[in-house]
């Protein structure tokens, strides 16, 4: 096969490492022989390199061979291990060349240096940075950020939505950002000084909240004009009054407005108010509102969404549907924006026996992304399919015996062989039911588990599951998270589960700490083979694993960083 592959052509080999990850093309290939060996070495073509969850002997050889040599060629970087940020890394990059950054999994406590080492990055045009935990003093963050006068697309989260405290710009400098979204969210009262920063922004994304439910001042009204597309997700309640000084002082201009509530937003006569009024290049409407609701509040339910299917919005095209969503023993109604938007998220729920499917309706969703699904009921009542999906959450409302068949439910929904993310929030989900259910998932690549219960059956037992060892065979999951406790016994079988793990995060440790990293890390263990980076979360995992290394028990090898109750270990 390697002959076979060497016959081509230097064209053609190039065109394939086009489709391969940068880093794995060179782990693959660069000491193969010393005709790819130049293809690093020797083209002038600009890099993107994405160093994901890399063993740090891996990531030296890496920085020697090409990182070193080719600087100047670097235009694209993007760092993801938590571990690797305790030094000037970005000395190793050429200040002139590189235009976008991605940092993710920073520690709070090296994030201000981080942002100091940007400055010498004359033409970083692109930058998003995601801290574990989260940073005290975000003010400062920004004022740094605000500095980088490159600088034109910015996605932040740096973990917490507390108040800013961030001054009003009143100088005669302002940053060039034109694209900011900020995730970890900002309290609307910090709108206005925030904003006053970057006077030539065209998109806005936030998670919105707001400490005290109401704005204590008037907020300042800012003339931008170039600001025409907004997406906010509210968190927590604004009430309408406030939301409407936010869009006259701040969002006036805008034309596209995403809007996502899971408060009673649902008043077509103040939207339709508000639009009139302050809003008149307002285009496209997206919106996606839920809240509780009872038994006896659902026919008032349905008498205000009348009022959105008046000639006010359809005149615009703006038509939307609702429904109500079970989850256990919680209710939520959801009224959200159909044809013509490109939806990427959306909730299977109960439809109103009023409404029928329409061909244009089932077109609309060829662009959801990501599918959520909270009960068997509403699973198989549903009646639209989602050919592009590749992210799916189960939420807990399904009942135990539905378990057993939920990938067949599953089936008329959404095509589940191509799915990448599956998150599963089950209650008393059996470990038979979930191998069964990842058999027919072959593609995954993200698992989040909530729970699971192993009743009776061990390691031996599952060893000689026909299905087990089908589905360790021919699963590809490399990102699993269990947010259980988890003992050596759960590790051993999840590790049988999942040969080609990388990263590996769990809610806390039971039982032995030093036999449980002794396992994960062995070098004789081939299913741990690929594993690079473990989390562990639990202050009283923190305090054995010190006692642990510093009594001699546990080597003190391992790689490891703490973040609040976090412990990440490398392998190196």
């Amino acid at each position: 096969m390697i002959s076979q592959f060497e016959d081509l052509s230097n064209e053609l080999i190039y065109e394939i490492f086009e489709y391969l990850d940068y880093y794995h093309s060179y782990q693959g290939f660069f000491y193969l022989n010393s005709r790819f060996r130049s293809h690093f070495t020797q083209s002038t073509l600009p890099l993107k390199i994405n160093i994901d969850l890399t063993i740090q002997s891996n990531f030296n050889c890496f920085k020697q061979d090409i990182i070193i040599p080719n600087k100047q060629r670097i235009h694209s970087l993007r760092l993801s291990n938590c571990c690797m940020f305790h030094t000037n890394v970005f000395i190793l990059f050429d200040k002139i060349s590189l235009r976008t950054l991605v940092l993710e999994n920073i520690q709070p406590q090296y994030f201000v240096n981080i942002l100091h080492q940007l400055k010498s990055l004359r033409y970083l045009s692109s930058l998003t940075i995601t801290i574990i935990n989260y940073i005290k003093h975000r003010n400062s963050a920004y004022q740094l950020i605000f500095h980088l006068y490159s600088l034109r697309y910015c996605k932040l989260s740096l973990g917490s939505s507390r108040t800013l405290n961030l001054a009003s710009n009143t100088t005669s400098e302002y940053s060039p950002i034109e694209y900011l979204i900020i995730d970890d969210g900002i309290d609307a009262n910090d709108l206005s000084n925030l904003l006053s920063y970057v006077p030539h922004l065209r998109y806005f994304s936030a998670n919105l909240s707001c400490e005290h439910g109401v704005l204590p001042t008037k907020l300042s009204y800012l003339n931008l004009k170039n600001l025409t597309h907004a997406s906010f997700r509210l968190c927590g309640v604004i009430i309408f009054d406030d939301l409407e000084q936010i869009f006259v002082n701040l969002f006036h201009s805008i034309e596209v407005l995403h809007f996502t509530s899971e408060t009673n937003y649902i008043n077509a006569n103040k939207w339709k108010q508000l639009i009139s009024s302050y809003l008149p290049r307002l285009r496209i409407f997206d919106v996606l509102f839920k809240d509780d609701v009872s038994n006896v509040q659902k026919e008032a339910f349905e008498e205000q969404v009348k009022l959105f299917q008046s000639s006010f919005w359809t005149e615009r095209q703006w038509f939307f549907e609702y429904g109500i969503y079970h989850s256990g023993s919680r209710n939520q109604r959801i009224l959200y924006s159909t044809n013509p938007y490109r939806r990427k998220y959306c909730i299977v729920h109960e439809r109103p026996h009023d409404i029928t499917v329409r061909n244009e309706d089932r077109a609309l969703y060829k662009s959801v992304k990501h599918v959520f699904v909270g009960n068997e009921n509403d699973m198989n009542q549903y009646m639209y399919f989602f050919p592009s999906a590749i992210e799916l959450t189960l939420d807990n409302g399904f009942s135990i015996a539905a378990h057993a068949s939920i990938s067949i439910g599953l089936s008329r929904i959404l095509p589940l062989q191509q799915l990448k993310t599956l998150i599963i929030n089950l209650e008393c989900f059996s470990v038979l039911n979930f191998i069964e259910l990842l058999s027919s998932m072959p593609n995954l690549r993200t698992l989040t588990l909530k729970t699971m219960a192993f009743f009776k059956q061990n390691k031996i037992t599952l060893q000689r599951n026909e299905k087990l060892q089908l589905v360790s065979k021919t699963n590809n999951i490399t990102n699993f998270t269990f947010l259980d406790a988890c003992a050596l016994n759960r590790v051993e079988i999840f590790v049988m589960l999942f040969p080609h793990l990388q990263h590996f995060k769990i809610s806390n440790s039971m039982g032995d700490t030093k036999s449980m990293l002794q396992f994960l890390f062995h070098k004789t263990n081939e299913n741990t083979r690929n594993l690079k980076l473990l989390c562990i979360d639990g202050i009283y995992y923190l305090h054995r694993l010190n006692l642990s290394i510093s009594s001699g028990t546990l080597s003190s090898d391992f790689k490891r960083a703490e973040i609040g109750s976090k412990s990440f270990i490398d392998n190196i």
